[in-house]
């Protein structure tokens, strides 16, 4: 089948849809120029670092309702911080600017490492699952972080009520607009992905996109739109292929020598800009360190984990509008997958 995706056609539908996109390769960009701070002092210089927005964020907060049982505190309590653990909560969101729900983080992908045994870990969460926290949080939890942002206390808010769904302390947040992700792909000049069956995409980009089964090198906009789509498809296969693409960007990173070259660590850091807020801070380094050497091992790959209803999820529109929530309404049976991982 002739794929109808061209560079022409890509034109405009890239300005208005680059924003929607998970930052997906943000993390190991991360990792990859964190590797160099120490010596070169570099990458912390065009990121923003902080614990609270800019105060002058006017936002909407969207509820669904008292539908469902709220939810006691003391039903998910906050897990205690582990010393052989380092974990980081990677959201992506459309961009301050979008006037459509621009913080609301359309991508959440906890990622875990053992500092014991370098294991790593990828952990997807589908942003429609649906939480009614007493006095703290009611909404899908793609809204947790905007409301931390309306409250002033944005990553104080997010690590707090992400640790208690998931079980997992959250030691950072790092949240990335979607103008970043582009930067990080021409950066790395595409990626390579390797498909088992072919994927097509019909209706969400107005002309047919199609990748053929086999390696396929992709570039900015080929990967924009294959990590974006869903209509074909559902969300949860859209975030396996998100972390499809932080892997893909992972391995070109490394075969570009990326680790080897300050240089290049230094264009890309550059290349974030503003496209990245995190409270990772200097003495995060060690941690950030570690986690970048664990991911370039060759014999531990990460684990990936996306929580959908095929494991500890389940659907409804029992009011209109669509939720997810645990199976037997039990929010411990979503920290026991990630446990089980992790």
């Amino acid at each position: 089948m002739e794929n109808n995706f061209t560079q022409e056609k890509l034109a405009k539908p890239t300005r208005i849809n680059r924003k929607k996109l998970l930052v997906s390769g943000g993390l190991v960009l991360l990792i990859i120029f964190g590797y160099y701070a120490i010596n070169f002092g570099l990458a912390y210089r065009k990121i923003t670092i902080l614990n609270s927005p800019p105060s002058d964020f006017q936002g909407t907060i969207i509820t669904l309702g008292d539908f469902r049982d709220v939810i006691d505190e003391q039903d998910l309590p906050l897990p205690k911080k582990e010393a052989d653990r380092f974990d980081v909560l990677i959201l992506g969101i459309r961009g301050v600017n979008d006037p459509n729900g621009g913080l609301l983080t359309d991508s959440i992908i906890l990622f875990s490492l053992d500092k014991n045994t370098g294991e790593t870990a990828m952990v997807s969460i589908p942003r429609d699952l649906y939480l009614n926290l007493t006095d703290r949080f009611q909404g899908k939890i793609n809204e947790v972080y905007e409301q931390g942002v309306i409250a002033g206390r944005a990553f104080s808010f997010t690590k707090d009520t992400f640790s208690r769904v998931t079980g997992v302390y959250i030691d950072n947040v790092s949240v990335f607009d979607f103008s970043a992700f582009g930067n990080i792909i021409e950066a790395v000049d595409g990626v390579t992905v390797t498909l088992d069956v072919p994927f097509e995409e019909k209706i969400q980009w107005g002309e047919p996109f199609f990748l053929p089964a086999g390696e396929n090198n992709l570039n900015t906009e080929q990967a924009l739109y294959y990590s974006r789509s869903r209509f074909s498809s559902n969300d949860f296969d859209r975030a396996r292929r998100q972390q499809q693409i932080i892997l893909a960007i992972k391995e070109k990173a490394l075969k570009l020598g990326f680790l080897s070259n300050p240089k290049k660590v230094t264009e890309l850091a550059l290349a974030l800009g503003d496209g990245l807020k995190t409270d990772l801070g200097i003495f995060d380094i060690p941690e950030i360190i570690s986690l970048g050497q664990s991911l370039n091992s060759q014999n531990k790959p990460p684990k990936q984990l996306v929580l959908t209803t095929q494991n500890v999820l389940y659907q409804t529109t029992e009011t209109g509008a669509y939720i997810l929530l645990p199976k037997l309404n039990d929010y411990k049976e979503i920290s026991t997958a990630i446990k089980n991982i992790i």
